[in-house]
Formats: C-alpha cells, structure tokens, sequence
C-alpha cells in the first residue's frame, strides 16, 4: 500500500509540473499541440471520428 501511494503522489506532482510547462508555452505552440491531438484521436478511433476533421493550420516556426 505504501508504494501505491508513493505513486500517486509522484502523479500528481509530475501533472502539476506538467501542466505548469504548458500552460508557459506560446499560442501557436499549443495549436501544433491540439493538431497533433486531433491527428492522433483520428488515428486511435477511426469509426467515432470519421465526420470529425484535423485543423489544417499554416503557423510559422
């Protein structure tokens, strides 16, 4: 029980970190993060996304 809850709360910590980094992130970085969401839902539920599309999205670098 002990190492479970060790776990937890290394998930959390490591999701708080994680979230932080984000959130520091410019626009156009979390666009390309969402694109490659939707890119990767499409490819992981072909059937349930199939009237859904990927945003087609020119952002410069």
């Amino acid at each position: 029980m002990k190492d479970r809850n060790n776990y937890s709360g290394l998930l959390k910590h490591s999701k708080s970190k994680l979230r932080k980094h984000l959130s520091g992130l410019p626009v156009e970085q979390k666009i390309r993060i969402l694109i490659e969401l939707q890119k990767m839902g499409k490819l992981a539920n072909p059937e349930k996304t199939k009237y859904k599309m990927v945003w087609v999205c020119k952002l410069e670098a």
